[in-house]
């Protein structure tokens, strides 16, 4: 009898360790994930802006149409999408 409660008992330690283990891993992965997704928003977004300042100077300075901007305005909002 004391040699199935000490198995048991090195069953449920093995067991805990295991999902300590799988829950170390899963936290890891998702910081790491929605650090990615921060830094692709950062990105997207100074892309964004540069290309908006861009595009202002062009239609300001250079004479280019406005719907020259619109039509970059609908492309970024394209590459932003989700699918």
């Amino acid at each position: 009898m004391v040699s199935v409660l000490s198995m048991l008992d090195l069953l449920l330690a093995n067991s805990s360790l295991a999902v300590k283990d799988h829950m170390k891993a899963k936290r890891t992965y998702e910081m790491s994930s929605q650090a990615i997704t921060a830094a692709q928003g950062l990105v997207m977004t100074l892309g964004l802006l540069g290309a908006l300042w861009l595009g202002v100077y062009q239609v300001a300075y250079s004479g280019k149409s406005v719907g020259k901007f619109t039509t970059l305005l609908v492309y970024w909002a394209q590459l932003q999408s989700e699918f």
